[in-house]
């Protein structure tokens, strides 16, 4: 009923459609996650640095000497 060289092209058209679909998503995701990091001239406000002199840490898996 059909010729096979119009399902075989077709069939070839479909698949190269798809493979430029999935590389499309690929490079716009990518541009899109490098676009986000890029503010260009905004200054992120300064980071409260904390406490000057930290805590000493607790050991909480030490054994108490009580």
């Amino acid at each position: 009923m059909f010729d096979w060289a119009l399902v075989t092209g077709i069939i070839l058209a479909v698949v190269l459609l798809g493979t430029f679909a999935v590389v499309a998503i690929l490079v716009l995701r990518r541009q899109g996650r490098h676009a986000r990091h890029d503010h260009g001239g905004y200054v992120p406000p300064p980071v409260d640095p904390g406490h000057h002199e930290p805590e000493q840490a607790k050991d909480v898996n030490a054994e108490k000497d009580s």
